[in-house]
């Protein structure tokens, strides 16, 4: 097959390293792949696939939008293009009205829950539902007929592939890891207001944040958290912890979660987007609803994995990471996302006529 993955941008954001992941891992199966989206840095960690940053899906203005439209369709046309797999909802819409008469099969990847611009959303044939919640959203909130809309999980490379899951960090202190972009949906000032909380009731706490953004000078003055800026590296930040937390608002299915599974570290997160089909409450990691305060969801993780007694939750800590990994390695290894994609894929290539089935 000839496949073309199409988003906005190569920047170190997790839908782009699921375009990554997925286009390295349908090469490696075979398939001739094609990558077309604007700079970033992640396209140095494309392996065996086509492709180079093409400007004019970037912009969301309508000069670029007709510019967009016109070099996707001399792309597919020279390419040779059979699947054009879609991970930007503007440029699905692009994709869907310029490629329609063609013989071109449009796949949407849907990341993450919208609720706006509800006309113009989701136009492709095939819709790809990352996650629970936005399989839900698709099909109760945009009412998309049920066999539009596949779910299929995002899945990250093995960290370590040969076994040998790092050990947790001795009880004391309490190490607690949230990664993510320092920006008002990621939530920093939830993260510090619950380590405060956990301090304020006797947990010797040191709380780490990793990543940058536009709030980074508003959190700095705070001192219970260390802000350490963007790094490559997510996993040796995770295995030096007890525990991942997610603050955000509101999530998709998010990468970093995933990432701690596979590094055998539970998920301590609110109930947002679809962190719940990351965090299987009391075997994986522990969930509180997105309204509870920072004092009731540092009680919840004091009462659930008993913080007052150090050795005690380094002990549940430890048993709900081996979980997190079995769970991992079932649901959400890279290998499992691209082979269910692929398979998406063919089925849809037979159904439309264009190999036998």
């Amino acid at each position: 097959m000839r496949i073309l993955q199409l988003t906005d941008d190569l920047e170190r954001g997790g839908v782009q390293r699921v375009v990554v992941g997925l286009a390295n891992g349908l090469a490696a199966a075979g398939d001739e792949v094609f990558v077309a989206a604007g700079d970033g840095p992640l396209w140095a960690d494309l392996r065996g696939v086509g492709g180079a940053p093409q400007r004019a899906f970037r912009k969301p203005g309508v000069r670029e939008v007709v510019h967009s439209a016109t070099r996707l369709r001399t792309l597919v046309s020279e390419l040779g293009i059979e699947i054009v797999d879609v991970h930007q909802r503007r440029l699905a819409l692009i994709a869907t009205h310029t490629l329609r008469r063609t013989n071109t099969i449009i796949i949407e990847h849907v990341h993450s829950r919208f609720d706006d611009h509800r006309w113009l959303s989701y136009r492709a044939p095939t819709l790809v539902a990352v996650g629970t919640d936005v399989a839900h959203s698709l099909k109760e909130t945009y009412r998309k007929q049920y066999q539009r809309v596949i779910q299929i999980n995002n899945g990250v490379p093995d960290p370590f592939p040969d076994g040998g899951i790092p050990v947790l960090p001795p009880a004391k202190p309490l190490r607690l890891v949230a990664i993510g972009r320092l920006v008002k949906e990621k939530d920093p000032w939830f993260f510090s207001k619950i380590v405060k909380n956990l301090r304020s009731l006797g947990v010797d706490v040191k709380a780490t944040w990793v990543g940058d953004g536009p709030l980074r000078r508003d959190v700095r003055s705070n001192t219970v958290v260390d802000w350490v800026g963007e790094t490559t590296d997510v996993t040796s930040y995770l295995i030096r912890s007890h525990a991942l937390v997610v603050t955000s608002l509101r999530e998709g299915l998010p990468l970093v979660a995933i990432e701690a599974l596979a590094s055998g570290r539970p998920v301590l997160t609110r109930d947002v987007g679809s962190c719940a089909d990351v965090v299987r409450p009391g075997r994986s990691g522990i969930l509180w609803p997105l309204n509870d305060s920072p004092e009731k969801a540092a009680r919840l993780l004091i009462n659930n994995l008993g913080l007052l007694d150090a050795a005690k939750a380094r002990e549940r800590l430890s048993t709900l990471g081996e979980r997190a990994r079995e769970l991992y390695e079932r649901e959400f290894t890279l290998e499992k996302m691209v082979v269910e994609t692929r398979s998406l894929y063919k089925r849809v290539v037979c159904e439309c006529g264009k190999a036998p089935c």
